[in-house]
């Protein structure tokens, strides 16, 4: 596959670029704020805040927004979304340098950031499908999870040794800058305009996409079975600066570290999403992908008791290998299944279920860290991974290779 397949079009690679730009300065941000947190606080409850505030948006707004996207241009919702990160990015950088930080001054603008995030993700892989079109998605998708985890790989890293050499706020403000290349990107990209959508009065249109998502075996199979591993498996991302410090005493470029195995982990599972072979065997792949983040969830928490840290980085790399592969695949499986007029609500409520339950595994687990440890705790999110794939996904694990979901289970 050659360079000028996996960059579709120009519009495609402008995205991408300005895309990887924002990205690498988001995790640069993540390491030091989830640092920060920790170093005024020592508390895993207040690390589960501080995600929980950065994620909760989604919950609440995610589906809206989706709805939204069936109705305006999402390349403008992409750009007020970008512009608005930033904005709410700097004043962080100002606040530690001027040593006025705090924990509510962070949760504050963590939930802002977040507000900004709820308003582009549920549009992010659709307007991939606007640049590149249906034929294309499951490479363009791909590619941009590829991307997306490169950047997990190079910003951590980044991150650990800005941390370690300078301290947060140069980490905070070199984020600001960074962020603006998703703005800048969008600007750049040239759509035609969409055709005129008769979308009804907003309520019942928002009523419509729930119907539509119950109604559908397909899309509530996914949506429950993806839920499993936001609000159990995933939260596992905010907890990483207590595993760093308290469990295995590595400091800030060992959090870098570890952020670093989750991201080189991930781009395999990037990669492996987009072949022939995982494609035909997607829906079996949907459920069997989270019952392996939840097995190396164990192992996570037995690190810092047994292992250190070779252990604990092998199973973050295969943590991100197995979920970035699920999300992958199950946002392109969506996309191509559901009706295009409805397809902006439903990867609406996918990324209500993908990223806005995990603040509440975020919180809960979060309060286990304090009262029972590290290992309890990844231990409770592995348990709920492992069974909502099984008790949701049982019937695609029998699921014959190529096989897709039937007309009645797609158009409920």
């Amino acid at each position: 596959m050659g360079a000028r397949s996996i960059f579709i079009n120009r519009n495609y690679t402008i995205f991408m670029v300005g895309s990887f730009v924002g990205a690498t300065g988001s995790w640069i941000q993540g390491v030091a704020l989830g640092w920060l947190a920790f170093e005024l606080a020592h508390s895993g409850f207040v690390l589960g805040m501080v995600g929980f505030a950065r994620m909760v948006p989604l919950l609440i707004l995610a589906f809206p927004a989706g709805a939204l996207g069936d109705r305006v241009e999402r390349r403008t919702m992409l750009m007020f979304s970008s512009l608005g990160g930033v904005i709410a990015s700097v004043p962080l950088a100002f606040a530690v340098w001027f040593d006025m930080a705090s924990i509510p001054l962070i949760v504050i603008l963590a939930l802002l950031n977040g507000i900004f995030d709820a308003l582009g993700w549920p549009v992010w892989s659709v307007f991939i499908k606007d640049l590149v079109g249906p034929d294309r998605l499951r490479l363009a998708v791909a590619v941009n999870s590829a991307r997306f985890n490169l950047t997990r790989v190079i910003g951590p890293a980044i991150g650990g040794v800005l941390l370690a050499a300078y301290g947060p706020a140069v980490c905070f403000a070199l984020a600001s800058v960074m962020l603006v290349g998703v703005f800048v990107a969008v600007l750049l990209v040239r759509l035609p305009p969409r055709p005129p959508v008769n979308a009804g009065p907003w309520l019942p249109a928002m009523a419509e996409g729930l119907r539509y998502a119950i109604g559908s075996p397909f899309v509530r199979r996914m949506l429950i079975v993806t839920g499993g591993l936001g609000i159990f498996g995933q939260p596992y991302q905010h907890l990483l600066p207590a595993v760093a410090g308290d469990g295995l005493g590595v400091g800030p470029q060992g959090l870098g570290l570890l952020m670093t195995a989750v991201g080189a982990g991930a781009i395999v599972g990037a990669l492996i999403s987009g072949v022939r072979a995982a494609q035909r065997r997607s829906l079996m792949l949907i459920v069997t992908l989270p019952i392996g983040v939840g097995v190396s969830l164990i192992f996570l928490g037995v690190a810092p008791l047994a292992g250190g840290m070779p252990l604990a980085f092998a199973s973050l790399v295969a943590i991100g290998l197995f979920s970035i592969a699920h999300m992958s695949i199950a946002n392109t499986t969506l996309q191509l299944n559901v009706r295009d007029d409805i397809v902006g609500r439903v990867m609406g409520l996918f990324t209500v279920v993908q990223a806005g339950l995990m603040p509440l595994g975020s919180l809960a687990l979060g309060a286990v860290v304090d009262r029972a440890g590290l290992t309890t705790a990844f231990t409770i999110g592995a348990a709920g991974t492992i069974a909502v794939a099984l008790i949701a996904g049982r019937a695609w694990l029998r699921a014959p290779a190529g096989s897709a979901p039937v007309a009645s289970d797609r158009l409920g």
